[in-house]
């Protein structure tokens, strides 16, 4: 039987484009940090990867604007991530 957690953050005080908090800019929110509830069955499971993975790309995509140009291995990220 699975079980989930309730309550979290309102997704009205969340920038959804970027996952980063409104009350609170420069902090990104994903999973059950929010306050979202999902049917069993997995939806909790993609909820939390796909909000993770924006609220990743998001803060990274921030932190490359307010630094320049950053490098990870090869890879310059600001570059990548610039829409």
């Amino acid at each position: 039987k699975a079980e989930v957690t309730g309550g979290g953050v309102s997704l009205d005080e969340i920038d959804t484009k970027s996952m980063e908090s409104m009350t609170a800019p420069g902090v990104f929110m994903c999973g059950e940090v929010c306050d979202v509830f999902g049917r069993i069955g997995g939806f909790n499971f993609l909820w939390a990867w796909t909000s993770g993975r924006l609220a990743g790309l998001s803060a990274a995509k921030r932190f490359a604007r307010v630094a320049g140009e950053v490098r990870v291995g090869e890879r310059n990220i600001d570059n990548r991530l610039r829409t």
